[in-house]
């Protein structure tokens, strides 16, 4: 025996080694001690076993190598206070040394793989994953030695993390749900050993660990934030879970490891579904990483997105069977591609909810086909012919017959082939909805089958065709027979390919809502995928078109089945991309709330995206749009938007990024703060219109979110009076070009929206720079019908007192194809009533002008300037009147819309067409009401004292003459002014 300490009596066995003493006069004190202490002392061993050391008069007690001995009680120690001393026996078979501390190692080492996976490790990641197997095997198994079984014990407890505040993590740790996948399993193993576990002592330490677990999860924050980290704490068949955890693998992992079509694909999928608001999550922690690396700009197909956001309930159940064993799907392998293809073509085109209910029959031994394999491939053609013609709801049911012992048919086999032909056609020819219930025979010892063997292929043929061509609702329901000993599957594999493809076609063809529902069948020896594999490419691609084209909500509801040893998802790997790509296009398509969630299937193996590349968006696009989706209800989400919407991040990003951004305006406003928000419009969207060279698509999304949050209702105050300000430094930094016509059009819009005033103040011209821009808005205004005709008034007015530094046309050319809306948009503002008000006014206003009656500014005071302003004004006249005259007119003469492209009218010709034009403008209510206001003007113009050019008298002498035959010539006055006109022109 070795001796390895000397302690007093309450101490515990040490490792210090020390040289056997052997006082009698310690004996005796030993003995006092225990004897006045418990007359034995009691010691717990690590294994669970107590232990007696009696009081022999030995001083020395000894303890097997490898575990503790307590001695509980405290005797009074000797007047020497000398100690006694513990003999340790040789190490027991299977112990551990003493020597080796192995439950402090391994919870260093449990602290140490949490640490560094929670820090984004990805070695650490899968070391912890296979400690967390080991250790759970170690106190599993009833055979391990006790102190691993210790050690084991207290690194599983360490690698959950209840150490965690001794590492201080310098970024926020962002945990997945197999984390707390991880803690539920530990959880129960440790509340299991409490219960059933042999070992006193290992008990007695998991009791203790599992309080010690229990506080530190209750006592520690794994998060900065108020919302969990990941969807761990939603069910394990929840979609949302596998996706998220995939996302935050990749945003640890990065492009290298993770492929960047699966992020896109997942980032997609969440997108999708974004209208619903999704459980808490800290959407800043998750989206952060992504943001930041390199995923590249290449777009993928869409896969998650379908199954977050557009899948229905139970799309794949159609009855309830239990396939565990055998196909769901109507399609046999060995029939060939072809047939599979047939099959999936059927519900491709016609299928219904219960499209797989036909009869209530026990098929389980027998063909569910009425086409006998015994006639040949022909026969069955022919069958299956008769079905895809005719079929209807109940096509299986003729008659109420019991034909079990006779042949169905009215056709003797006695006769011969020949007579057996023409009863069929007789048949044929004169069938009616009971053509089979000809006879109430019974026919037990006959064929169950309306198409006897016995007469060859010619007669069964001819008996098809007979049904083929009168068949009616009830048309095969000939007998209730029981099908056990013929084959479950209605589509024969002996009949062959041909059959087969058949079979199919019929049901493509005539599909109706209970066609398929033969047998209630055991398919537990069948597959419970409705897409083998075994099929080939071409038949899993069929599957998938299928459910694209036609599905509905229980379509797909086969079977409840456990997939947890297939793969978890509908889309097999080994179909390729293609197959893949249309499993996606089918949820895009036609699913709705939970098409996906076909089974309880833990997904923590597989990826959430079975799809490889085939295009999609950019990474940080589809993270700008998921967060955008979620800032008004998930305050994680904000936050990671305010940041994005700094002009430093901001500016980083690509243009289809910042368009992104700019699009989602209207949550912006009312996601960050007023600061922010500032921030944001004057550094980042005003910016886009000061660039020499501005980017029109920039700065088009730039105009179209402001139109949109404008539009917002109820906005908040601050962000209101922020976008006035917004739409105001727009309008004065945009140029009117070709290129911005498009851009001017939504600051319009925009304008609409604000007060009059305010969008008078900013449309209001001050020169001859931004003359053409006025026009153009408020030409704008008016047509659309946001404001009274009224607002012409202020370009005009610029355009006189700027005659000489302006083009008169280009101010007029605008204002036509304002005209020309006007009549294309009716509104209040722009009817007759308000045209006829305003051409008069102008109509004043040009005469005043011309007779001098309004003293044009001191420096136009010369006689060009004022036989200028007097050419612009008739220039207007004659462009309105040109336009609001009739339709086709306008378009004749060259005006199109009103983008800031020069249209093919010229101005100078307005004035040669004014003539017709005024004619086919009074010639209408309620023109015809100002026709004499309208000749006083022409003539007033005509003899007016200024200098018009000799196109413009000829216009208004042709005008005259034009409105003749109208009922004001009738006065004499008038007449005879008209007379003197044309006296005085000289010819």
């Amino acid at each position: 025996m070795n001796v390895i300490g000397e302690y007093t009596l309450g101490d515990t066995v040490g490792q210090r080694a020390s040289t056997q003493s052997n006082h009698s006069d310690s004996n005796k004190v030993w003995q006092k001690a225990v004897k006045s202490a418990h007359r034995q002392a009691n010691f717990a061993r690590a294994d669970g076993r107590v232990g007696y050391a009696r009081a022999s008069g030995r001083r020395l007690i000894t303890v097997p190598a490898g575990h503790e001995m307590i001695i509980y009680g405290r005797a009074r120690p000797a007047p020497d206070n000398r100690p006694y001393q513990v003999l340790v026996e040789p190490p027991d078979a299977g112990c551990l040394p003493a020597t080796v501390p192995v439950s402090p190692v391994a919870q260093a080492l449990g602290m140490l793989c949490h640490g560094l996976s929670s820090s984004g490790h990805v070695q650490a990641t899968d070391l912890s994953n296979q400690l967390h197997g080991t250790w759970t095997g170690i106190l599993r198994a009833k055979s391990s030695p006790t102190l691993l079984q210790l050690a084991s014990l207290t690194g599983l407890v360490s690698l959950t993390g209840t150490e965690a505040a001794l590492i201080q993590m310098t970024e926020e740790v962002v945990e997945s749900s197999e984390v707390q996948l991880q803690l539920n399993d530990t959880v129960k193993l440790l509340n299991q050993l409490v219960q059933h576990c042999p070992n006193v002592g290992v008990r007695s330490n998991t009791a203790w660990m599992l309080g010690y677990l229990y506080m530190a999860a209750t006592s520690m924050a794994h998060s900065r934030s108020s919302v969990p980290s990941n969807y761990g704490y939603l069910p394990e068949t929840s979609v949302l879970r596998p996706t998220v955890d995939f996302i935050i693998e990749a945003g640890r992992r990065g492009p290298e490891a993770i492929p960047t079509p699966y992020v896109k694909a997942s980032l997609e999928a969440l997108l999708s579904a974004a209208g619903a608001t999704f459980p808490p999550v800290n959407w800043a922690a998750i989206l952060a990483p992504l943001m930041r690396l390199s995923f590249g700009t290449d777009i993928q197909i869409l896969c998650l997105k379908l199954v977050v956001s557009q899948a229905s309930a139970n799309m794949f159940n159609v009855v309830n069977v239990d396939y565990r064993d055998r196909y769901p799907d109507p399609v046999p392998e060995a029939g060939g591609t072809d047939i599979q293809i047939l099959c999936l073509k059927l519900v491709v085109s016609q299928a219904s909810a219960n499209m797989f209910n036909v009869v209530d029959v026990d098929y389980r031994d027998r063909h569910p086909d009425p086409v006998p394999e015994a006639g040949g491939t022909d026969i069955q053609i022919l069958c299956l012919k008769l079905v895809v013609s005719q079929a209807s709801a109940n096509m299986f049911n003729v008659v109420n017959v019991d034909y079990r012992d006779r042949y169905p048919d009215p056709v003797p086999e006695a006769g011969g082939t020949d007579i057996q032909i023409l009863c069929l056609k007789l048949v044929v020819s004169q069938a009616s909805a009971n053509m089979f219930n000809v006879v109430d025979v019974d026919y037990r010892d006959r064929h169950p089958d309306p198409v006897p063997e016995a007469g060859g292929t010619d007669i069964q043929i001819l008996c098809l065709k007979l049904v083929v061509s009168q068949a009616s609702a009830n048309m095969f329901n000939v007998v209730d027979v029981d099908y056990r000993d013929r084959h479950l599957d209605p589509v024969p594999e002996a009949g062959g390919t041909d059959i087969q493809i058949l079979c199919l076609k019929l049901v493509v063809s005539q599909a109706s809502a209970n066609m398929f529902n033969v047998v209630n069948v055991d398919y537990r020896d069948r597959y419970p995928d409705p897409v083998p594999e075994a099929g080939g490419t071409d038949i899993q691609i069929l599957c998938l078109t299928l459910v694209v084209s036609q599905a509905s909500a229980n379509m797909f509801d086969v079977v409840d089945v456990d997939y947890r040893d297939r793969h978890p998802d509908p889309v097999p790997d080994a179909g390729g991309t293609d197959i893949q790509i249309l499993c996606l296009k089918l949820v895009v398509s036609q699913a709705s709330a939970n098409m996906f969630n076909v089974v309880n299937v833990d997904y923590r193996d597989r990826h959430p995206d079975p799809v490889p590349e085939a295009g999609g968006t950019d990474i940080q696009i589809l993270c700008l749009k998921l967060v955008v989706s979620q800032a008004s209800a998930t305050p994680s989400a904000a936050l990671l938007l305010a940041s994005w919407v700094s002009q430093p991040l901001f500016g980083s990003l690509e243009v289809q990024c910042q368009s992104t951004l700019y699009s989602s305006l209207p949550t912006i406003m009312k996601s960050v703060t007023a600061a922010k928000f500032k921030a944001f419009l004057e550094d980042c969207a005003l910016q886009t219109f000061v660039e020499e060279e501005p980017d029109p698509k920039l700065c088009q999304s730039v105009t179209n979110c402001l139109l949109a949050a404008l539009k917002v209702p109820d906005p908040p105050q601050m962000a209101t009076q922020l976008l006035y300000h917004t739409v105001e430094k727009v309008c004065k930094e945009i140029r009117l070009s070709s290129e911005t016509h498009e851009v001017l059009s939504t600051i319009s819009e925009c304008l609409a929206e604000l007060p009059d005033d305010l969008a008078d103040k900013i449309t209001q011209a001050h020169g001859q720079a931004d003359l053409l821009k006025s026009c153009y808005l408020r030409g704008h205004l008016v047509s659309h019908g946001h404001v009274p005709m009224a607002w012409y008034n202020a370009c005009i007015n610029v355009a006189i007192e700027t005659i000489e530094e302006i083009e008169g046309d280009e101010v007029v050319q605008h204002l036509t194809k304002s005209f020309y809306q006007c009549t294309r948009f009716k509104s209040r503002h722009t009817g007759d009533a308000s045209r006829i008000q305003w051409l008069l006014e102008v109509m004043g206003q040009c005469r005043n002008i011309a007779y001098g009656k309004i003293p044009l500014l001191q420096a136009q005071s010369t006689g060009s300037a004022l036989n200028k302003v007097t050419q612009f004004l008739v220039d207007v006249f004659c462009a309105a009147v040109t336009c609001w005259s009739c339709v086709s007119l306008p378009l004749l003469w060259g005006v199109t819309g009103t983008g800031c492209q020069t249209d093919t009218a010229e101005v100078s010709s307005e004035s040669r067409i004014l003539p017709y034009a005024i004619l086919q403008l009074v010639s209408s209510e309620p023109w015809t009401h100002v026709v004499d206001k309208l000749v006083d003007w022409l003539m007033e113009m005509y003899q007016a004292p200024v200098d018009l050019p000799d196109k413009y008298k000829t216009a208004l002498m042709g005008s005259v003459l034009a409105l003749r035959h109208t009922t004001v010539f009738k006065k004499p006055s008038v007449w005879t002014r008209a007379y003197q006109m044309l006296s005085a022109v000289k010819l």
